[in-house]
């Protein structure tokens, strides 16, 4: 056993991340027998690198992330009941503004599309002033407001899908979410959960971020893969740079061995995950954000 401190793990996590994400685009690359000086091939300052919680960030350093084909996530959530509350209701608010026109033909859940980005950075600029997500790492719906923002100028990400997931899995506890009922997927705990939070690998599955593609887009993907079933990189590729891609999931958590499971913690709520899938997008700006060295102080916590 490794005894270390709780950052220093999710450091490590993410450069994890990281190295998986240089590897998946090199497969891309290799596909697309490109080399790379012509693919632009990086081991980038993502969203998912930075180096602690938005609760913890106060004046400092300046750093600079692109979310340029990138799949921000969130994968930490507050155990809080009326935090949970606040993001159900952020969430309702959102489906209702989409309105009555939904496609549920697929079995996934509700899809709108031709969605202004204008709706999108609201809800996101939204969740910030309500400091929602504040230990999310990846998905932080300030700086994703802002690179929308960005790419608007030069234009990209102007039209969005976005989509209610809704688990089709026998069983299913369902929840209304604003005028829609929705079964909840479940996510085991990762080692990071802890008394506050809630954490899992991974929010969504490798073909979600084909939800708002064309039989044609998603062929030329797999063709790029070499065979076999795509994943996010070459998804996001086909995408073009106008498009994103919103997925809001609701979810429980499943009992681990902290032995905490929804129905025990924060009132039964279920948790409202979001995860972004953006394009390739070479025009679009880094978004620059601030971190202090809180992170060379050894173990800390702090709760808002």
């Amino acid at each position: 056993r490794v005894y270390t401190t709780a950052d220093i793990s999710s450091w490590y996590r993410s450069i994890a991340t990281a190295t998986n994400e240089l590897f998946e685009d090199l497969a891309v690359m290799q596909s697309l027998k490109a080399t790379p000086a012509e693919f632009g091939l990086r081991v980038r300052t993502s969203p998912g690198m930075m180096v602690t919680s938005q609760a913890k960030m106060r004046n400092g350093l300046r750093r600079k992330v692109s979310y340029s084909n990138s799949r921000p996530e969130v994968t930490t959530f507050d155990r809080d009941a009326l935090v949970r509350e606040s993001c159900l209701k952020a969430a309702a608010e959102l489906v209702d503004a989409l309105g009555p026109l939904g496609d549920t033909d697929n079995g996934f859940g509700v899809k709108w599309t031709d969605v202004s980005s204008e709706l999108i950075m609201d809800h996101l600029l939204g969740l910030a002033e309500k400091r929602l997500y504040q230990r999310s790492r990846s998905f932080v719906p300030k700086y994703l407001a802002e690179y929308i923002k960005g790419a608007n100028e030069v234009d990209g990400l102007t039209s969005w899908t976005v989509v209610l997931k809704s688990s089709s899995r026998k069983g299913a506890q369902f929840w209304q979410v604003g005028s829609r009922k929705v079964g909840l997927a479940e996510r085991k705990e990762d080692a990071f959960s802890d008394l506050h939070t809630y954490s899992t690998k991974s929010l969504i599955g490798s073909s979600d971020e084909s939800l708002d593609l064309t039989e044609d887009q998603k062929k030329n993907a797999r063709i790029q893969q070499g065979g076999g079933e795509p994943y996010g990189s070459f998804f996001r590729l086909q995408r073009p740079r106008t498009n994103g891609l919103l997925i809001i999931q609701p979810l429980r958590s499943l009992e681990t061995d902290l032995d905490l499971s929804v129905e025990q913690v924060g009132g039964g709520l279920p948790f409202i995950g979001y995860c972004l899938s953006l394009p390739k997008d070479p025009a679009a700006p880094d978004v620059t954000y601030i971190v202090n060295n809180i992170f060379d102080q050894g173990p800390s916590t702090i709760y808002e």
